[in-house]
């Protein structure tokens, strides 16, 4: 959702989908403000629908905050890496590797190659092969790494 749309639509789709989960709830629990059970159970449908794809929404937009700020610390650890090692990068030794997890792992990011992205490319200057050690930061970018 384009963020400016977003700024707009996604309070108004959070009152209207929670007023139609609200109904549809009400009519079970005996408050019948709908006509027809068919009517209740599409508002609770309706409900889910609106509140799930907003919720989806938000997360895509702001939760791929998160994996931003990621890829940038690796990059910036890749880029300090290779500043600090120049002659290593036509050797074998890996010392750029080694500086970038260094780096990467004080900035409170932990080496896990889960992710498909990470598999195919399993280099430490992989932004896909890292995910913050923050239980809160960790559960927000796997949630948005579902959707790369």
């Amino acid at each position: 959702m384009d963020q400016n749309i977003s700024t707009l639509l996604g309070p108004v789709l959070i009152i209207v989908g929670s007023g139609l989960l609200a109904g549809g709830l009400l009519y079970f629990a005996g408050i019948q403000y709908l006509r027809s059970t068919l009517e209740a159970v599409a508002a609770l449908v309706g409900g889910v629908v609106l509140v799930g794809i907003t919720v989806i929404a938000f997360m895509a937009d702001n939760g791929g905050f998160f994996f931003q700020a990621q890829k940038i610390y690796v990059s910036q650890c890749y880029l300090d890496g290779e500043t600090a090692h120049p002659e290593a990068r036509a050797t074998n030794d890996n010392a750029a590797g080694r500086f970038i997890s260094e780096c990467i792992t004080k900035l409170g990011y932990e080496w896990s190659p889960d992710h498909t992205k990470c598999r195919n490319f399993l280099v430490p200057m992989n932004a896909f092969c890292y995910l913050p050690t923050n239980p809160f930061s960790r559960a927000v970018t796997k949630a948005q790494l579902l959707f790369e």
